[in-house]
């Protein structure tokens, strides 16, 4: 049984999450007008020298790959996003500090614009797992919506206030603006609460590989995972294909088309960009509708094509200015519902096919790939428009953004309808429910490769190797489906009760197939303490008891059914945690991944006979909760 979405307007976590990134988004907009104006007004430098601020704050990304893989190792993602939010309200307040004692120069602000983009990589690459524990995976088309929505609000409201700011009170001070908007994001992430999972050790490290080749060789399991997965590889190529092609006449090349080509003025140039950026608005509000109407992958390559074809209406652009103009905004304000059908959708599809312990090392690699493909782009696009000429470079940056689509074409993403539990494919390719396992496709076993003592088993999917019957990655699965389950549980708006109904099924039967086919295997390894698999066992009774304790609680909308809830939360989430970090960590280190991969097979057959039983019923369990008390 599936339960509805909860309404994320009722999830006081996501909401406290939305204000703060909305809060810092208004204020970089601030900053990417304020930064600039400081090097040129109060500091005089040269077009060079702005082109080098532009690039220093981008230069981070090249190392993203790396600091995702040293992310990834790190327990809690939740502190490091707050500690990047500290790091660039505090770097950000030295320039008015320095303008005050009148000593900025373009050493500090170039600093400021380095080390800014490196809290901010480090902040991008910590937020994937954080997102992917704070919002039901049902959830996520939604919850970008709403991230992508104040992001394109921003870019319409944020540079008029930003320069009304610059105006009044100088760059300089203006910037206090975003630095206390970096200091209200990190408060309000910092009152988050939520259980995050132990890093897992890393046996290679423990055997005494050296700090720095163990990090290279994560950043390179990185890159190995989304080359070898069918959705990671397919949509990197298409958003660096699209981001190039799209960056030949990124905005500067546009303004320059339109002032010298079209002949527009400034005004009707501020006015196209605008009606731009409410096009993104609208199509950050319209993909979770798109999503559901045709599809969570059809919206993907939809956008794919919708965000650099308008390019050729501009180039086409012709007539008396009014039209000149009118193409221009249009091409922008289709382009601006692209993007949004295009990024919206696919971040929401790539956060529900990444395993956890890649989320950081595979945002890191992105980042370094699609990003660094930007400046390339421009480059090439002053080259081109040098060659050809500023129209031809539209048409060229138009048709060969749209072929960014062929990558998608080739891949399984058109054919992922949903990122619901059960959708056959989403599990195919490593996104799937604890209730939709992957199934191999293989012939004669498991084939291992690439992950050297004691990785996860692997089997061949879709031409990459994923996660399968690895019985280490299993259980995570369903600790992660009952997060979601108590996250519906919680609204007072959902199906509470089909939602318990699911959990009691999934708890009783992850937890007997645990007892029945796991924690024997675990106990024959003398590295895996056998005090660790009792007290599991012990804390299984534990959950047992306040599972029954919520399931004979008539009115789940009652102040006793929410005080039962709570107290099967703690007992399960404690479970869940040292489980993770007891004996899931030693399964890695110590059992080798073909017998992981054989537990694996038999923790999900017996899994499944106890679900066909329905164990989880009430009057089972409290048979299960007398019988373990004699």
């Amino acid at each position: 049984m599936s339960t509805p979405p909860a309404s994320l307007w009722r999830d006081r976590r996501f909401l406290r999450f939305w204000a703060g990134q909305s809060a810092s988004q208004f204020g970089d907009r601030i900053s990417e007008l304020a930064l600039p104006l400081i090097a040129v007004g109060a500091l005089h430098a040269s077009a060079q020298q702005v082109a080098w601020l532009t690039a220093l704050a981008w230069a981070p990304n090249l190392l993203a790959v790396v600091l995702g893989a040293w992310v990834d190792h790190r327990a809690r993602k939740r502190r490091l996003m707050v500690l990047a939010d500290l790091a660039r309200a505090c770097l950000l307040l030295t320039l008015p500090l320095a303008s005050l004692w009148g000593d900025v120069t373009l050493t500090q602000l170039y600093a400021v614009a380095l080390l800014t983009g490196a809290a901010g990589v480090l902040f991008n690459t910590a937020y994937p797992p954080f997102f992917a524990r704070l919002v039901p995976r049902s959830s996520y088309v939604d919850a970008n919506s709403r991230l992508s929505a104040s992001r394109s609000a921003s870019y319409i409201a944020g540079p008029a206030v930003g320069g009304t700011l610059v105006q009044a009170v100088t760059a300089p001070v203006a910037v206090i603006a975003d630095a206390l908007t970096f200091l209200v994001s990190a408060a309000l992430v910092g009152r988050i609460r939520m259980d995050e999972p132990a890093a897992a050790r890393d046996p290679d490290a423990a055997q005494g590989e050296r700090a720095g080749g163990a990090l290279l060789r994560r950043a390179g399991e990185g890159v190995a995972f989304i080359v070898r997965h069918p959705v990671l590889r397919a949509s990197l190529g298409c958003a660096t294909t699209v981001n190039f092609f799209t960056f030949l006449t990124g905005t500067g090349m546009t303004v320059l088309f339109a002032d010298r080509v079209l002949g527009l003025s400034p005004g009707a140039i501020g006015l196209a960009f605008g009606i731009g950026s409410t096009g993104a608005l609208l199509g950050a509000v319209l993909a979770p509708v798109m999503s559901r109407w045709i599809g969570l992958g059809h919206s993907i390559a939809a956008g794919s094509v919708l965000f650099p074809a308008p390019l050729a209406l501009a180039a086409a652009a012709g007539g008396p200015p009014w039209a000149r103009a009118g193409a221009l905004g249009l091409a922008e304000f289709l382009a601006g519902i692209g993007v949004m059908l295009f990024d919206v959708n696919l971040n929401s599809l790539q956060a529900a096919v990444i395993p956890d312990a890649m989320r950081s090392r595979v945002a890191g690699a992105y980042s370094t790939v699609n990003y660094g493909v930007r400046p390339l782009g421009a480059l090439a696009g002053g080259v081109l428009a040098t060659v050809v000429g500023l129209r031809a470079t539209l048409v060229v940056a138009a048709a060969g953004g749209a072929l960014s689509v062929l990558w998608l074409l080739a891949s399984p993403v058109p054919r992922v309808r949903s990122l619901a539990p059960g959708e056959p494919l989403l599990a195919a390719v490593g996104g799937g429910a604890a209730e939709a396992d992957i199934r191999s496709r293989r012939t004669s076993g498991p084939r291992q490769r690439g992950y050297p003592r004691g990785r996860n088993a692997v089997t061949e999917e879709w031409g990459v190797t994923v996660p399968s019957t690895d019985v280490v990655e299993l259980i995570l699965k369903d600790h992660r489906r009952m997060e979601d389950l108590f996250r519906t549980m919680r609204n007072a708006e959902a199906d509470r009760a089909a939602a318990l109904g699911e959990f009691a099924q999934l708890l009783i039967a992850h937890a007997c197939a645990e007892e029945d086919e796991v924690y024997p295997a675990l106990r024959r390894y003398k590295n895996v303490e056998g005090d660790d698999v009792d007290h599991s066992v012990h804390e299984h009774h534990e959950a047992n008891e306040a599972l029954l304790a919520l399931l004979e609680v008539e009115d789940t909308g009652s102040e006793e059914w929410d005080e039962k809830l709570e107290e099967l939360v703690t007992a399960v989430n404690h479970h869940a945690d040292e489980e993770e970090r007891t004996l899931l960590n030693d399964a890695r280190e110590n059992v080798a991944a073909d017998r992981r991969s054989q537990l694996g097979e038999a923790f999900r057959a017996a899994r499944a006979k106890y679900l066909d039983e329905r164990r989880g019923d009430v009057d089972k369990v409290r048979e299960l909760v007398a019988s373990a008390g004699e």
